[in-house]
């Protein structure tokens, strides 16, 4: 009933259910249907699983252009996981015409949120200057700061090796600046 009424919580969560087969039969096509209402209404989460739906073609038509679009309101509304979803688009061309500039300032977007799959590509992107100035210690620093990605440890142990004891120093100094401002801007909008 409320879902009928366009009540977004109870859009989204039957999207959820839908989605996963909690309770009810699984349904991609139903679970896009209600997503999209949900989306329709500002609610970033259910923007961001309508731009995967798209991206994979589950419930919907495949459709990359389709994905930017949704991944780019979730990321305006402050959707942690559409910005780092768009950044991948940009990084692949998928969608939207190829622009690593842009994918770098969508990955340092979500990074700056703790997002550890968007700090380790950050990190690869100053590593190899594709996107971002060339520049180990900051691909150093980022790839310190995502230690539960996978390679991650290895790509910086690479960079290590290719490091002065003084950019080592830095590299770990500005990881430790990086990740106080990132906390603090959590305790800054959770009032702690």
């Amino acid at each position: 009933m409320a879902a009928t009424l366009r009540w977004g919580g109870a859009q989204a969560w039957l999207s959820y259910l839908y989605h996963s087969g909690k309770g009810v039969q699984r349904s991609d096509r139903l679970a896009a249907m209600w997503c999209r209402s949900a989306a329709e209404q500002g609610y970033a989460q259910m923007q961001c699983l309508l731009g995967e739906l798209y991206s994979k073609g589950r419930g919907v038509p495949q459709d990359d252009r389709e994905a930017f679009k949704w991944y780019r309101r979730a990321a305006s509304h402050q959707g942690n996981w559409g910005k780092y979803e768009l950044a991948e688009l940009y990084f692949e061309g998928r969608g939207v015409s190829r622009d690593l500039r842009k994918a770098a300032m969508w990955y340092l977007a979500a990074a700056e949120v703790a997002d550890e799959e968007a700090r380790y590509r950050l990190g690869q992107m100053y590593a190899s200057g594709q996107g971002a100035p060339k520049d180990i210690v900051y691909a150093a620093a980022w790839l310190s700061l995502a230690p539960y990605v996978p390679g991650a440890a290895k790509a910086k142990a690479r960079l290590h090796k290719q490091m002065t004891a003084n950019q080592r120093t830095e590299a770990r100094r500005l990881a430790s600046v990086l990740d106080d401002e990132i906390v603090g801007r959590w305790d800054k909008d959770a009032h702690l």
